[in-house]
């Protein structure tokens, strides 16, 4: 009988997510049909113990410790994506602060009357010299 992703992962009480990632692993057996999962092997996994009963951990420890080391890894992996996103972030963060003072200093220096700007860009220039009265 072959489940579908949704029946098998509520079957071992997983998410979707974590049913894909065990597929991926090739700890549970299924091919992709279209857009379908269609999964044929549980690859041993058992459904969680209904309340009250207690589950059968002889076998199931070692499957169960593999899974959450997969799931560790799975989760370092992503873990270190991120840091380096945000990295990126901040480093395109820092680039834009840098332009906006940038042009923070542009706007500023055009509030000063142009002929004032004029007059001062002459004297470094030693065109004009700098003691004359700028009025």
């Amino acid at each position: 009988m072959k489940l579908t992703l949704a029946e098998a992962a509520h079957k071992i009480g997983k998410s979707e997510r974590t049913v894909r990632r065990l597929i991926k692993d090739g700890k549970i057996q299924a091919e992709k049909v279209g857009a379908i999962w269609q999964i044929s092997d549980l690859g041993g996994l058992e459904p969680p113990a209904e309340a009250g009963e207690t589950a059968d951990v002889g076998g199931g420890l070692p499957a169960l410790a593999e899974q959450l080391r997969s799931e560790v890894e799975y989760l370092r992996k992503q873990n270190e994506e991120l840091r380096k996103e945000l990295q990126q972030s901040r480093v395109r963060s820092d680039t834009i602060i840098l332009q906006l003072t940038e042009q923070r200093k542009l706007l500023e220096d055009l509030r000063e009357p142009f002929w004032r700007r004029w007059r001062r860009k002459q004297a470094q220039a030693g065109k004009v010299p700098a003691d004359q009265p700028s009025d």
